[in-house]
C-alpha cells in the first residue's frame, strides 16, 4: 500500500527511487536510514490503539528522503505493525504537519532518560490519503510519528542533526512556496 500515492521511476540507474515534485529540491543524502514509528493520538495524547481494535500502528524501517516540501518514507520489509496489510511507501506533506499553541515548530525532539533520542512531530492525513487506502487509515485523527536513525546513515550521524535538516527544509519549503501573484509584483514607486 501507498500512502499519499508516490511516483515511482522506472528506471534503475535514477539517483532517486521517486519522481520529484515540481520545484523540490532534496535536503537529506540518499542513504538516509530511519526507522518511523506512526500511530494515532488523541487530544491528551493517549495512544488511540490501546482503546480501539480499528486503528493500528505503522512501523517503518527503511529509507527517508527530506524534501523541500515532504517527507518521504520508503519501507524496506513492507511489514505494518498490527495489522494484515502492508505500507511500501508514505508521504508526509508538510502542510498535513500540526502545530499546537505552545510550539514553535511542527517538529521536536525527544530524549527520554532510557531509549533511544528521536525526532516526533504530529500530522493529520489528508482526506483524500484515506479515500485509497485501508479503512484504519482514519483522517479524523491526528498521527503521531517518532522517528529514530538506523546504521548506515551516512553522514547524518545524530538526531540532532536530522532535527536540524527538516526543521531547515521546513523554511525552505515555506519560503519557496507559490504565493500568489500580487505577493511577487513590486510595489509601484512612491512620489510624494
Amino acid at each position: 500500500m501507498s500512502v499519499n500515492g508516490l511516483t515511482f521511476h522506472n528506471e534503475a540507474n535514477s539517483p532517486l527511487p521517486f519522481i520529484p515534485l515540481d520545484s523540490e529540491q532534496i535536503i537529506s543524502p540518499p542513504n538516509l536510514a530511519v526507522r518511523a514509528k506512526m500511530e494515532p493520538v488523541l487530544k491528551g495524547q493517549k495512544s488511540v490503539r490501546k482503546s480501539s481494535n480499528e486503528t493500528h500502528s505503522i512501523i517503518l524501517e527503511g529509507r527517508m528522503f527530506v524534501t523541500s516540501q515532504r517527507l518521504v518514507f520508503l519501507n524496506a520489509n513492507c511489514n505494518a505493525s498490527g495489522s494484515g496489510s502492508s505500507v511500501r511507501d508514505m508521504v508526509v506533506l508538510f502542510r498535513q504537519l500540526k502545530l499546537s499553541a505552545d510550539q514553535e515548530s511542527p517538529i521536536a525532539l525527544s530524549m527520554p532518560w532510557f531509549g533511544s533520542n528521536s525526532v516526533t512531530f504530529q500530522f493529520k492525513i489528508l482526506p483524500e490519503q484515506s479515500s485509497h487506502n485501508d479503512p484504519w487509515l482514519d483522517p479524523s485523527l491526528v498521527w503521531q510519528c517518532s522517528l529514530t536513525l538506523e546504521r548506515g546513515s551516512g553522514p547524518v550521524r545524530d538526531i540532532f542533526r536530522l532535527h536540524d535538516m527538516i526543521t531547515g527544509s521546513l523554511a525552505i519549503g515555506f519560503s519557496t512556496s507559490d504565493r500568489p501573484e500580487q505577493d511577487r509584483e513590486p510595489l509601484p514607486q512612491y512620489t510624494p
